[in-house]
Protein backbone atom coordinates (compact mmCIF):
# COMPACT_ATOMS: atom_id res chain seq x y z
CA UNK A 1 0.00 0.00 0.00
CA UNK A 2 2.62 2.42 1.00
CA UNK A 3 4.53 2.11 -2.21
CA UNK A 4 1.50 2.36 -4.48
CA UNK A 5 0.54 5.75 -2.76
CA UNK A 6 3.80 7.41 -3.04
CA UNK A 7 3.42 6.05 -7.28
CA UNK A 8 0.09 7.77 -7.45
CA UNK A 9 -0.10 11.49 -7.68
CA UNK A 10 -4.43 10.97 -6.45
CA UNK A 11 -6.07 10.00 -3.42
CA UNK A 12 -9.12 7.89 -3.79
CA UNK A 13 -11.54 10.93 -3.10
CA UNK A 14 -12.55 12.61 -6.01
CA UNK A 15 -14.80 15.85 -5.80
CA UNK A 16 -16.49 17.63 -8.91
CA UNK A 17 -17.53 21.23 -7.92
CA UNK A 18 -20.82 21.74 -9.88
CA UNK A 19 -23.59 23.69 -9.98
CA UNK A 20 -27.07 23.25 -7.98
CA UNK A 21 -28.85 21.16 -9.38
CA UNK A 22 -29.35 17.28 -10.91
CA UNK A 23 -28.67 17.63 -13.90
CA UNK A 24 -28.58 19.55 -17.20
CA UNK A 25 -26.05 22.17 -18.40
CA UNK A 26 -24.31 25.23 -16.21
CA UNK A 27 -24.66 28.80 -17.25
CA UNK A 28 -20.91 27.77 -19.59
CA UNK A 29 -23.09 24.99 -21.25
CA UNK A 30 -21.26 22.47 -18.94
CA UNK A 31 -23.61 19.49 -18.97
CA UNK A 32 -23.42 18.31 -15.27
CA UNK A 33 -23.47 14.26 -14.50
CA UNK A 34 -27.18 13.40 -13.43
CA UNK A 35 -26.08 11.78 -10.29
CA UNK A 36 -23.14 10.37 -8.71
CA UNK A 37 -23.35 7.04 -10.39
CA UNK A 38 -23.10 8.94 -13.56
CA UNK A 39 -19.46 9.45 -13.34
CA UNK A 40 -16.37 7.03 -13.80
CA UNK A 41 -13.26 8.02 -12.37
CA UNK A 42 -10.31 6.18 -14.54
CA UNK A 43 -7.96 5.90 -12.41
CA UNK A 44 -4.54 4.27 -12.32
CA UNK A 45 -4.44 2.50 -9.16
CA UNK A 46 -5.78 -0.88 -10.92
CA UNK A 47 -2.24 -1.91 -12.41
CA UNK A 48 -0.73 -1.17 -9.44
CA UNK A 49 -2.71 -3.37 -6.82
CA UNK A 50 -3.35 -6.39 -9.09
CA UNK A 51 -2.77 -7.37 -12.94
CA UNK A 52 -4.11 -5.41 -15.57
CA UNK A 53 -7.78 -7.29 -16.90
CA UNK A 54 -7.80 -8.43 -20.45
CA UNK A 55 -8.14 -4.63 -22.50
CA UNK A 56 -11.02 -6.36 -24.90
CA UNK A 57 -13.06 -6.81 -21.34
CA UNK A 58 -11.97 -3.21 -20.10
CA UNK A 59 -13.50 -1.96 -23.50
CA UNK A 60 -16.38 -3.60 -22.72
CA UNK A 61 -16.95 -2.38 -19.33
CA UNK A 62 -16.61 1.19 -20.34
CA UNK A 63 -18.89 0.82 -23.22
CA UNK A 64 -21.43 -1.02 -20.62
CA UNK A 65 -21.02 2.20 -18.51
CA UNK A 66 -21.78 3.98 -21.04
CA UNK A 67 -24.96 2.28 -22.15
CA UNK A 68 -25.99 2.26 -18.50
CA UNK A 69 -26.10 5.87 -17.94
CA UNK A 70 -22.48 7.19 -17.48
CA UNK A 71 -21.99 10.28 -18.74
CA UNK A 72 -18.91 11.33 -17.39
CA UNK A 73 -15.51 10.18 -18.25
CA UNK A 74 -12.79 11.10 -15.53
CA UNK A 75 -9.12 10.68 -16.76
CA UNK A 76 -5.52 11.38 -16.95
CA UNK A 77 -2.01 11.00 -18.95
CA UNK A 78 -0.32 9.82 -15.81
CA UNK A 79 -3.01 7.10 -15.05
CA UNK A 80 -1.33 4.14 -16.38
CA UNK A 81 0.96 6.41 -17.25
CA UNK A 82 -1.07 6.60 -20.58
CA UNK A 83 -2.40 3.48 -20.72
CA UNK A 84 -6.10 4.81 -19.50
CA UNK A 85 -5.88 6.96 -22.44
CA UNK A 86 -5.32 4.76 -25.33
CA UNK A 87 -7.84 2.28 -23.46
CA UNK A 88 -10.18 5.16 -23.85
CA UNK A 89 -9.84 5.84 -26.73
CA UNK A 90 -10.25 2.38 -28.28
CA UNK A 91 -13.27 2.13 -26.22
CA UNK A 92 -14.86 5.58 -27.71
CA UNK A 93 -14.61 4.06 -31.14
CA UNK A 94 -17.71 3.65 -32.92
CA UNK A 95 -19.94 6.02 -31.77
CA UNK A 96 -19.50 6.03 -28.33
CA UNK A 97 -17.27 9.53 -28.21
CA UNK A 98 -20.77 11.55 -28.70
CA UNK A 99 -22.45 9.88 -25.59
CA UNK A 100 -20.11 11.10 -22.62
CA UNK A 101 -18.35 14.07 -21.45
CA UNK A 102 -14.50 13.29 -21.35
CA UNK A 103 -12.33 14.91 -19.04
CA UNK A 104 -8.42 14.43 -18.98
CA UNK A 105 -5.03 15.96 -17.07
CA UNK A 106 -1.94 17.06 -17.46
CA UNK A 107 1.10 18.43 -15.47
CA UNK A 108 2.19 14.99 -13.78
CA UNK A 109 5.14 12.86 -14.98
CA UNK A 110 7.39 10.06 -13.59
CA UNK A 111 10.90 10.50 -13.95
CA UNK A 112 11.60 6.97 -12.72
CA UNK A 113 10.37 6.54 -9.23
CA UNK A 114 10.51 10.36 -8.95
CA UNK A 115 6.81 12.50 -9.41
CA UNK A 116 7.39 15.82 -11.22
CA UNK A 117 4.98 18.72 -11.77
CA UNK A 118 5.35 20.68 -14.76
CA UNK A 119 2.99 23.91 -16.03
CA UNK A 120 4.67 26.13 -18.35
CA UNK A 121 3.25 26.74 -21.54
CA UNK A 122 5.31 24.55 -24.14
CA UNK A 123 4.29 21.50 -21.79
CA UNK A 124 1.08 22.24 -21.36
CA UNK A 125 0.43 21.87 -25.34
CA UNK A 126 2.60 19.33 -25.59
CA UNK A 127 0.76 17.24 -23.07
CA UNK A 128 -2.65 18.20 -24.80
CA UNK A 129 -1.36 17.23 -28.46
CA UNK A 130 0.23 13.95 -26.64
CA UNK A 131 -3.51 13.24 -25.03
CA UNK A 132 -5.31 13.73 -28.19
CA UNK A 133 -3.40 11.33 -29.80
CA UNK A 134 -4.07 8.37 -27.26
CA UNK A 135 -7.63 9.07 -26.74
CA UNK A 136 -7.81 9.80 -30.79
CA UNK A 137 -9.78 12.75 -30.35
CA UNK A 138 -9.37 16.30 -31.80
CA UNK A 139 -10.93 17.80 -28.33
CA UNK A 140 -11.52 17.10 -24.82
CA UNK A 141 -14.44 18.84 -23.01
CA UNK A 142 -12.77 19.35 -19.54
CA UNK A 143 -9.12 19.60 -19.09
CA UNK A 144 -7.25 19.83 -15.95
CA UNK A 145 -4.10 21.03 -14.57
CA UNK A 146 -3.49 17.90 -12.26
CA UNK A 147 -0.78 19.70 -10.01
CA UNK A 148 0.28 23.41 -9.15
CA UNK A 149 3.49 23.94 -10.43
CA UNK A 150 4.77 26.23 -7.99
CA UNK A 151 7.75 27.29 -10.57
CA UNK A 152 5.34 28.90 -13.04
CA UNK A 153 2.84 31.31 -12.15
CA UNK A 154 -1.02 30.10 -12.61
CA UNK A 155 -1.54 32.74 -14.62
CA UNK A 156 0.96 31.81 -17.07
CA UNK A 157 -0.20 28.01 -17.38
CA UNK A 158 -4.22 29.23 -17.16
CA UNK A 159 -3.45 31.45 -20.01
CA UNK A 160 -1.88 28.65 -22.42
CA UNK A 161 -5.02 27.13 -21.35
CA UNK A 162 -7.29 29.65 -22.65
CA UNK A 163 -5.12 29.69 -25.67
CA UNK A 164 -6.13 26.05 -25.97
CA UNK A 165 -9.60 26.79 -25.80
CA UNK A 166 -9.92 29.86 -28.27
CA UNK A 167 -8.01 27.22 -30.50
CA UNK A 168 -11.12 24.86 -30.19
CA UNK A 169 -9.23 21.75 -28.91
CA UNK A 170 -10.41 22.15 -25.05
CA UNK A 171 -13.84 23.43 -24.27
CA UNK A 172 -13.16 23.83 -20.27
CA UNK A 173 -10.91 24.34 -17.84
CA UNK A 174 -10.56 22.75 -14.51
CA UNK A 175 -8.13 22.68 -11.41
CA UNK A 176 -6.96 19.74 -9.50
CA UNK A 177 -5.66 20.34 -5.83
CA UNK A 178 -5.73 23.72 -5.92
CA UNK A 179 -5.42 26.14 -3.11
CA UNK A 180 -8.68 29.21 -2.41
CA UNK A 181 -5.78 31.71 -3.86
CA UNK A 182 -5.16 29.85 -6.68
CA UNK A 183 -8.63 29.08 -7.62
CA UNK A 184 -9.28 32.90 -7.53
CA UNK A 185 -6.36 34.03 -9.69
CA UNK A 186 -6.81 31.03 -12.06
CA UNK A 187 -10.47 32.28 -12.67
CA UNK A 188 -9.44 35.75 -13.58
CA UNK A 189 -7.90 34.88 -16.56
CA UNK A 190 -10.27 32.55 -17.51
CA UNK A 191 -13.41 30.53 -16.43
CA UNK A 192 -12.38 27.98 -14.38
CA UNK A 193 -15.70 25.05 -14.21
CA UNK A 194 -14.45 22.31 -12.06
CA UNK A 195 -12.37 21.88 -9.32
CA UNK A 196 -11.19 18.38 -8.12
CA UNK A 197 -9.98 17.65 -4.80
CA UNK A 198 -9.57 15.05 -2.08
CA UNK A 199 -12.73 15.48 0.43
CA UNK A 200 -13.14 11.99 3.05
CA UNK A 201 -14.15 11.83 6.80
CA UNK A 202 -10.06 12.91 7.68
CA UNK A 203 -9.81 15.11 5.09
CA UNK A 204 -11.86 17.90 5.88
CA UNK A 205 -9.56 21.46 5.22
CA UNK A 206 -11.48 21.95 2.24
CA UNK A 207 -14.41 23.26 4.68
CA UNK A 208 -12.19 26.09 5.90
CA UNK A 209 -11.23 27.80 2.58
CA UNK A 210 -11.72 26.09 -0.71
CA UNK A 211 -15.46 25.45 -0.11
CA UNK A 212 -16.15 29.49 0.62
CA UNK A 213 -14.02 30.10 -1.91
CA UNK A 214 -16.45 28.72 -4.51
CA UNK A 215 -19.27 29.70 -3.23
CA UNK A 216 -18.12 33.16 -3.17
CA UNK A 217 -16.99 32.89 -6.88
CA UNK A 218 -19.83 30.98 -8.48
CA UNK A 219 -22.22 29.89 -5.36
CA UNK A 220 -21.67 26.22 -6.25
CA UNK A 221 -21.56 23.16 -4.53
CA UNK A 222 -19.42 20.05 -4.01
CA UNK A 223 -20.82 17.21 -5.35
CA UNK A 224 -18.53 14.25 -3.32
CA UNK A 225 -17.03 10.99 -5.61
CA UNK A 226 -15.77 8.80 -2.80
CA UNK A 227 -14.41 5.42 -4.59
CA UNK A 228 -13.12 1.95 -2.82
CA UNK A 229 -11.10 0.27 -5.08
CA UNK A 230 -10.38 -2.58 -3.16
CA UNK A 231 -10.30 -4.53 0.36
CA UNK A 232 -7.24 -6.48 -1.18
CA UNK A 233 -5.46 -3.21 -1.85
CA UNK A 234 -6.37 -1.03 1.32
CA UNK A 235 -6.25 -2.40 4.57
CA UNK A 236 -8.07 0.57 6.25
CA UNK A 237 -11.13 -0.33 4.08
CA UNK A 238 -12.93 -2.37 7.08
CA UNK A 239 -12.19 0.48 9.32
CA UNK A 240 -13.55 2.70 7.14
CA UNK A 241 -16.73 1.42 6.77
CA UNK A 242 -17.29 0.48 10.20
CA UNK A 243 -16.30 4.20 11.21
CA UNK A 244 -18.45 5.08 8.56
CA UNK A 245 -21.58 3.41 10.37
CA UNK A 246 -20.47 4.65 13.75
CA UNK A 247 -20.62 7.83 12.79
CA UNK A 248 -23.92 7.60 11.09
CA UNK A 249 -25.38 5.57 14.15
CA UNK A 250 -24.17 8.77 16.65
CA UNK A 251 -25.22 11.52 14.27
CA UNK A 252 -29.05 9.91 14.20
CA UNK A 253 -28.67 9.44 17.87
CA UNK A 254 -27.80 13.07 18.36
CA UNK A 255 -30.21 14.31 15.70
CA UNK A 256 -27.77 15.59 13.36
CA UNK A 257 -28.91 16.24 9.88
CA UNK A 258 -25.46 16.26 8.50
CA UNK A 259 -25.03 13.41 6.17
CA UNK A 260 -22.22 10.95 5.79
CA UNK A 261 -21.33 10.29 2.06
CA UNK A 262 -21.40 6.63 1.03
CA UNK A 263 -18.30 4.61 0.82
CA UNK A 264 -18.67 2.42 -2.82
CA UNK A 265 -16.78 -0.57 -2.85
CA UNK A 266 -15.98 -1.32 -6.30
Amino acid sequence: MAGAKARTPCSNCACQILKHGNSGEDEAGFTRPRSFSSETWLHGHERLLRPPKPEPDMIELIHRAIEAGVTFLDNSDVYGPHTNEILLGKAFKGGMREKAELATKFGVKFVGEKMEVQGDPGYVRAACEASFKRLQVECVDLYYVHRIDKTVPIEVTVGELRKLFEEGKIKYIGLSEASASTIRRAHAVHPITAVQLEWSLWSREVEEEIVPTCMQVWNWVLVLLHTVLSDEGYPWVPRLLKTCQRLTSERIRHGSNVKISSVLKT
